[in-house]
């Protein structure tokens, strides 16, 4: 697997594949042509080293916009939250395949506690719902959110160094994204009524 992905025939069928998606997007304006190349990319690069890739995911957040899909009825935030769908199966992986997964401290810090018992209500009141596809739909969001923010940094950050790391990855998408909202806003002459329309798609929620 690891040689399939380094030779130079995967080099070049990724590099076409870019093209070629990024040309079909440009053609018919569909984001998933735009989304497609990059998404295998990512799942390659989970199975190489997904602890980069979750690097990559702490970038991406700040810089993430919100898209819209099936007549404005279905809405996610890209590139960030497709990538936590991703690390809830690597979570899912790591919980199987490794015993004793998840150390004893974790489990003993009233947070996570809370947060366990919080999960555990939460899928009896999606058990018990009246709107069922509504309630999954939110299990599901948690259950990302958990798996990339609460249980995965417990393989991240094992040193200061980490931490730091973490921060600059955020800090930097950041400030660019305050750059650019502030130069928008400056075109509208800093109105409070335009303030969104500067803001656009950045910071959707």
């Amino acid at each position: 697997m690891y040689e399939l992905l380094h030779s130079r025939w995967a080099h070049w069928f990724c590099i076409g594949s870019i093209l070629l998606c990024t040309a079909l997007y440009a053609y018919t304006g569909n984001y998933f042509f735009l989304g497609f190349p990059f998404a295998v990319c990512f799942l390659a690069g989970l199975v190489i080293d997904w602890k980069f890739c979750y690097w990559l995911l702490l970038f991406s957040i700040p810089a993430s916009v919100q898209l819209f899909f099936l007549n404005d009825s279905l809405s996610t935030s890209v590139p960030d939250e497709p990538m936590m769908w991703a690390f809830l199966l690597v979570t899912i992986a790591l919980l199987l395949t490794r015993s004793r997964t998840i150390p004893a401290w974790w489990w003993r810090n009233p947070i996570a506690v809370i947060l366990v018992l919080q999960y555990l209500w939460l899928i009896i009141a999606v058990i018990f719902s009246h709107e069922l596809v509504f309630s999954l739909k939110f299990l599901a969001a948690k259950s990302w959110f958990l798996a990339s923010f609460v249980i995965l940094p417990i393989w991240i950050f094992q040193t200061k160094k980490d931490y730091k790391k973490a921060f600059l990855l955020m800090l930097i998408p950041l400030v660019a994204t305050m750059l650019i909202i502030n130069a928008r806003h400056a075109l509208l002459n800093f109105s409070f009524r335009k303030v969104e329309k500067a803001i656009g798609d950045l910071y959707y929620n």
